[in-house]
């Protein structure tokens, strides 16, 4: 089976398959110029050393150790400054960082790579947070400019998704437009997949692997800058910030919650037993804004104080109401 980032390619007959374990963190060197070098090493038992080439079809995260099989074929009369092998990726073997799954269901995932337009395996684009949450028969998450949905069903190793909806936001980026489209596709192509670490490979009715994900480390509840997104406004939906307001929440870790209301501060306490959670009552400063400054922190704090429960998924948080119902949503900036 072929491995995450794999190029569509045939080594040549004087290309040799290798193992390499590559460290977690790169670090400065000096190659042709001043460049960021993977530590790696063939064995185990060895101490790294430093890798000035580039591994085609590798997407390295810092922070993860890996095991990779890849191809090492010698370059024939290689200019002067460039390397004298190439290096192709065959399969990322394991990936391994603080956070493991066992499960497909109640993991953040983050994607790492996914099948082009051309067929060919490529990194996911670092400037477009694209995600997949598996939960009761349902998988949503963001595609990069726009968040998605769909039903799954899963039996063993096998899995199926669709149909697939998404908002209708349009990407100013043409990159990330174009990726956001060949991930859903990949995504109504899943046939099967299987969990090693924290790595989730997901295949297609060929076997071939289409999609790969991390598993996200969660942001914690107490000690981030949370900025609210959305907010339910207690006419039956959520609905947006303003955008040119800041309103913004803070979970410390001796019980209380602080922040920007919109207009006023705000602070009141909060207790958490697991997912749960009790917020109130809450006090305010008493400065008056101009509308629709005013009605929005009227009703977002009123929503702040129906929350009944709570759930992180990678930088989102989004709190409930006893209705489980969306009350607030909030980003990590970070």
């Amino acid at each position: 089976m072929l491995g995450v980032g794999l190029a569509a390619c045939v080594p040549s007959e004087n290309a040799a398959q290798k193992t390499l374990y590559i460290g977690p963190q790169s670090v400065s060197c000096s190659g042709a110029g001043p460049q960021m070098c993977l530590l790696v090493k063939e064995n185990q038992s060895q101490n790294y050393s430093l890798f000035y080439d580039n591994i085609q079809g590798f997407c390295y995260e810092p922070g993860y150790s890996y095991i990779i099989t890849v191809n090492e074929e010698s370059v024939n009369n290689p200019p002067a400054d460039a390397p004298s092998k190439k290096w192709t990726l065959v399969e990322v073997v394991s990936k391994t960082g603080n956070v493991t799954a066992s499960s497909l269901e109640g993991v953040s995932w983050s994607l790492d790579s996914l099948l082009n337009s051309e067929g060919e395996a490529v990194c996911a684009l670092p400037n477009a947070e694209v995600t997949a949450l598996f939960k009761d028969g349902r998988i949503s998450g963001k595609a990069g400019c726009n968040n998605y949905a769909a039903e799954y069903v899963s039996n063993g190793s096998n899995l199926t998704i669709g149909p697939i909806i998404s908002t209708l936001m349009m990407c100013v980026d043409e990159g990330i437009s174009r990726q956001e489209s060949n991930y859903l596709r990949d995504l109504n192509d899943t046939a099967s997949y299987n969990i090693s670490g924290n790595l989730l490979r997901i295949m297609n009715s060929n076997g071939t692997v289409i999609l790969t994900y991390s598993v996200v480390q969660p942001t914690p509840l107490v000690g981030t800058l949370w900025q609210m997104t959305s907010y339910n406004n207690g006419k039956g939906g959520l609905v947006s910030d303003l955008s040119s307001i800041n309103t913004t929440a803070i979970f410390s870790e001796d019980g209380n919650l602080a922040g920007s209301a919109a207009c006023n501060q705000y602070h009141t306490t909060y207790q958490v037993n697991d997912s749960q959670i009790r917020i109130g009552p809450i006090a305010t400063t008493r400065m008056m804004c101009p509308e629709p400054v005013m009605q929005q922190e009227m009703e977002y704090l009123n929503a702040l104080q129906s929350a009944a429960s709570y759930e992180i998924q990678g930088s989102d948080l989004i709190l409930f109401n006893a209705n489980d119902t969306k009350a607030v949503t909030y980003q990590s900036p970070g």
